[in-house]
């Protein structure tokens, strides 16, 4: 019933068209995972155009968008989570904002690797992607 269907290159991100909400297409492809027996149990997370639209407009970090996409990272959770306060009070190397049910992570030139854990210390599943994913 979708249409529009196509991949984003080796992401694990679908693009389609429909005139469903966002929660039934997320219903709707957690079926068709199930009942072709895909063997794999994951999470979805559904995005409008409108929503990403938002998320790209609310960029708190526009100077790395444009200079370091690829060290901007987005994670998007099913819901929003209540926020814990060090998120809010987070003191680096990273940068963080939340925006509604998402968390901007500026990495910077962090060089060792952050050290963040987002889902355990959030206690909410998530999924992550750069700045570069769809741009």
């Amino acid at each position: 019933g979708f249409s529009d269907v196509s991949t984003y290159v080796a992401t694990g991100n679908v693009v389609l068209s429909s005139e469903e909400s966002a929660e039934d297409v997320r219903r709707a492809v957690q079926r068709i995972v199930d009942d072709h027996g895909l063997g794999k149990t994951c999470d979805f997370f559904v995005r409008t155009t409108r929503q990403l639209k938002a998320l790209v407009k609310a960029n708190p970090f526009p100077e790395a968008a444009e200079a370091r996409p690829q060290r901007l990272g987005v994670c998007f959770f099913q819901k929003t989570p209540r926020w814990p306060a060090w998120v809010r009070d987070y003191d680096g190397p990273e940068q963080l904002r939340a925006i509604t049910s998402h968390l901007v992570i500026d990495y910077g030139n962090i060089s060792a690797g952050s050290k963040l854990r987002i889902e355990r210390d959030i206690n909410a599943r998530m999924t992550e992607r750069n700045w570069n994913t769809g741009s």
